[in-house]
């Protein structure tokens, strides 16, 4: 079924042209990453998605409805994580759960005993009543997790979520919450990564995005062997690798 579409989309920041007549289905269930060089416009990517930026031509449905930025049922399908997560920091960390909850409305009586074990879950259980200044980068970014998994939005947005500051524990405890999020063909998930290794390991579809178009499309086996085709398209990813 499909979750969100973008049809003949176009996006340009003045005479640059980041993305030119990019046609993108996101079927629920889908663990997708973005590939592509510094600049390529992968971030432009997630943020047309998150309806962040408008498109200067083409359209974007979302569960088969136009996507209406002003609409707030819209919005809450949609989560989107930046490269630094933007937090309350002069709220505790417990204080920035139950809003973001509220904000899905979940009902109040739930909110600290559900806010509590997602904490947990990612070992910040022990920070609930510090603020969420005091956090560390990679704990930032878990806290963002939580608010993620507490939103239970159908459509997930990551950007570079391997390059969050996360230790060892929280690299795997993002990667079991992916993966149960897209288990039950409700969910999608979108990251972005400059790490070709984790694209082959840890996606179901991989795109590249190129020259203003997604170049590629396609399973982590087949981007393997055009990789060692020789693509110059995908020379850069090579490299990377070495």
């Amino acid at each position: 079924m499909t979750l969100a579409q973008l049809s003949s989309a176009s996006k340009s920041f003045g005479q640059n042209t980041v993305l030119q007549d990019v046609n993108l289905t996101v079927s629920k269930g889908e663990l997708i990453v973005v590939l592509g060089a510094n600049g390529a416009g992968k971030t432009t990517l997630l943020r047309i998605f998150a309806g962040l930026l408008g498109l200067d031509q083409g359209t974007l449905q979302i569960e088969n409805a136009p996507l209406d930025r002003l609409s707030e049922t819209q919005r809450e399908k949609i989560f989107l994580l930046p490269d630094f997560p933007v937090l309350f920091d002069h709220l505790s960390v417990l204080e920035n759960v139950e809003i973001w909850l509220s904000l899905y409305r979940k009902e109040s009586e739930e909110l600290e005993e559900e806010s509590m074990q997602l904490l947990e879950r990612f070992h910040l259980a022990e920070k609930s009543h510090q603020p969420a200044a005091s956090l560390s980068r990679g704990q930032r970014y878990k806290l963002a997790l939580v608010l993620y998994e507490g939103s239970k939005a159908p459509l997930g947005l990551f950007d570079e979520p391997f390059a969050s500051g996360m230790d060892a524990s929280g690299l795997r405890e993002m990667r079991r919450l992916f993966r149960a999020a897209v288990s039950d063909q409700k969910r999608s998930i979108i990251y972005t990564t400059q790490l070709v290794a984790y694209a082959r390991e840890f996606a179901d579809r991989i795109l590249v995005i190129h020259d203003s178009q997604i170049y590629f499309d396609g399973t982590p086996t087949m981007f393997q062997s055009q990789l060692e085709s020789g693509d110059p398209a995908l020379e850069v990813f090579s490299e990377s690798d070495e």
